[in-house]
């Protein structure tokens, strides 16, 4: 009997760190395609400035949930992300603003397909 109860905790465990991992993977991605919205959307009205703003903060909320996304998948690709939103940065500072409403796209839509590609999914794991 102790065997069992053992063996339930165990499975409770993991079960509640997967659901966990799964929850941490959606609202990160989420809020992350959300800034690239955000930022797209000033860049489009010409608010350059708070865009520049929006996109230091997604490079601040990136840089917090990092080391935790990568603890839980070893991902090289992680990396590419952050130079993705320096790049937005890069293009804002300097005034190229049609080649950051370009990368807004490719980080919006990095950030569907990693979620795509880490959440837990029958697609995923045959």
């Amino acid at each position: 009997m102790k065997h069992i109860i053992v063996a339930v905790m165990i499975v409770i465990i993991i079960l509640s760190l997967g659901i966990t991992e799964q929850i941490i993977i959606k609202n990160t991605f989420d809020e992350v395609y959300k800034y690239a919205e955000d930022i797209r959307a000033l860049l489009v009205q010409g608010d350059n400035e708070e865009a520049l703003l929006k996109t230091v903060a997604l490079s601040d909320y990136w840089k917090k949930k990092s080391d935790l996304m990568e603890f839980m998948f070893p991902h090289n690709e992680f990396r590419d992300f952050i130079m993705a939103v320096s790049e937005l940065k890069g293009n804002i500072v300097t005034e190229e603003y049609e080649n950051a409403i370009a990368l807004t796209y490719v980080i919006a839509e990095d950030a569907v397909n990693r979620q795509d590609l880490l959440l837990f999914k029958l697609k995923n794991v045959l």
